[in-house]
């Protein structure tokens, strides 16, 4: 009964929040705007000493998607400067276009990202991220971040068209396992980490569980794609069995996942390690989905097949060396791995069935690694297995 209180609030969420969207005012509206990030607005934030003051603000190169992207260069005056402060900020903002702010809005993006710059960022263990100087929503997805420029501190931001190195993706497993090993089964969940909802209790799950069904059943109607039989029997699998695997997807052990990790919300610092961007998609789950959804996502086929067994387990190995005291058995992440491959596919599957997310090339890329991993670990059988 608790479970389907909670299902029902988060649709009401959803619905209300789709309202707020599309009206041109809000209730409750913050700061939300790139516009809205002054000289006077970050004198207040950033200032460390007295006389330093933020005299001018000029807007730099930016993007839109289910958030506003905009490079803010800052001009200190001479006080300001002697103190070393940021002289370039990253700002992310209310989405302009109307479809972009309706899909964050029914999905709880910028509210989640936004929560959990302001309640985990700075508590983070090991875990590359971007300085946070100013983080607030209010509905309908409005919302303004204010972040440190990464680009200037010798940082590489990686692209969503490059391949995976090995060692990256070895970095990658040892920053999943920081964040994941800090969050492990935390008993945060029950008081200020409440917000990180498991699966189902995330806002609009139900109605992107409705739209991977349909889309399953459409990309496997069409014969010019050539998929694989095992991912025919996977689609059929999943499509008559969703609810059950989804409830098997949180019998845990559950933590705080980033929950979208392909190589496009990554960066390398210049200390070698590996970062991770865009917050938006932060729940409670089990930490092999991370690792399952980068693996399929980013490496190439080959490199996949001769190094995963081998990335699970610095994996595993590093959920024991951040405090994890019953880390799975390397059999039990195995199972797990190939369990939530379906959940990568979806996601990889999400471009081919509606084009114009990304590039041509780029889903084109992701969706040959996930048809091969769907095939190579037999998700079919896999999924059977959890359910009986």
């Amino acid at each position: 009964m608790e479970h389907k209180h909670m299902t029902i609030t988060a649709n009401a969420k959803s619905v209300g929040e789709a309202i707020a969207a599309l009206s041109p005012w809000s209730p409750r509206t913050p700061l939300h705007r790139v516009t809205d990030v002054t000289p006077e607005l970050l004198t207040r934030l950033l200032s460390g000493t007295g006389g330093a003051r933020v005299e001018a603000v000029e807007l730099g190169k930016g993007t839109s998607g289910t958030t506003d992207r905009q490079q803010v260069t800052v001009q200190w005056n001479d006080a300001g400067r002697r103190d070393g402060p940021p002289a370039s900020l990253f700002v992310k903002s209310t989405p302009s276009m109307v479809t972009n702010r309706l899909m964050s809005a029914v999905t709880g993006l910028s509210r989640v990202e936004t929560t959990f710059y302001k309640s985990c960022r700075p508590g983070l263990h090991n875990v590359p991220a971007p300085r946070c100087h100013f983080a607030e929503y209010g509905s309908g997805a409005r919302h303004l971040i204010i972040l440190d420029d990464i680009t200037i501190d010798g940082v590489r931001p990686c692209e969503l068209t490059e391949d995976c190195t090995l060692s990256f993706a070895e970095n990658l497993m040892d920053t999943f396992a920081a964040l994941h090993g800090q969050f492990w089964e935390t008993a945060r969940f029950g008081s200020d980490l409440s917000w990180v909802a498991p699966l189902s209790e995330r806002v609009g799950f139900r109605a992107l569980a409705w739209q991977f069904r349909r889309m399953r059943t459409s990309l496997t109607e069409r014969p010019e794609l050539s998929l694989p039989d095992e991912v025919h029997r996977m689609c059929e699998f999943v499509n008559a069995h969703d609810r059950e695997l989804y409830r098997r997807w949180e019998r845990g052990p559950r933590t705080l996942i980033h929950g979208d990790t392909h190589l496009g919300n990554t960066f390398e610092p210049a200390d070698g390690r590996a970062g991770l961007l865009d917050w938006q998609l932060v729940h409670r789950a089990p930490g092999l989905r991370e690792v399952a959804y980068t693996l399929i996502w980013s490496l190439p086929v080959e490199l996949r097949r001769q190094h995963e067994s081998h990335l699970i387990s610095r994996y595993l190995d590093g959920l024991a060396a951040n405090g994890v005291t019953d880390p799975p058995t390397y059999e039990q992440a195995w199972d797990d791995y190939r369990f939530f491959a379906f959940d990568a596919w979806d996601s990889i599957a999400f471009g081919v069935a509606w084009p114009g997310m990304q590039s041509v090339e780029t889903v084109e890329a992701g969706f040959h690694r996930a048809n091969a991993a769907v095939a190579d670990l037999e998700v079919s059988e896999a999924l059977a297995s959890y359910l009986n």
